[in-house]
């Protein structure tokens, strides 16, 4: 539902000066990745609103180091109902039922924290 995607000014600078440091720069994309998606993981859940406790314990955290991505999120096979949860439905009584938005708060709240964190591993490699 929701995407964070990064954008890094001066990737090929960067990419420049970490080469030239002799530093894998695999493996610390790997890392801030993963330690970013922990970090996405555990706010989302602390989000997520709790009634029976199904979505909540719902939430997958999936990371895919050749894509370099993660998929955090509701397994929307066991909870079909998260985009309703997120978004809001109408009941059958035609009452509507505003969206929690979880997911997009979520979203917002860990846009600049993922960025400290791949920002920090970079500038602790280049600091040596």
């Amino acid at each position: 539902m929701y995407k964070i995607d990064l954008k890094i000014k001066g990737i090929p600078v960067l990419m420049a000066q970490l080469k030239l440091q002799g530093a894998n720069i695999e493996s610390i994309m790997k890392t801030a990745l993963e330690e970013s998606s922990v970090v996405t993981y555990d706010a989302l859940r602390k989000n997520t609103p709790y009634d029976t406790g199904n979505l909540h314990n719902t939430m997958i955290r999936e990371v895919d180091l050749a894509g370099k991505r993660a998929i955090i999120g509701p397994d929307i096979a066991m909870a079909y109902y998260a985009p309703f949860v997120e978004l809001g439905h109408t009941l059958r009584n035609g009452r509507w039922l505003p969206g929690q938005y979880f997911l997009r708060r979520t979203a917002s709240e860990m846009r600049k924290r993922i960025k400290d964190i791949f920002s920090n591993y970079i500038t602790n490699t280049l600091r040596g």
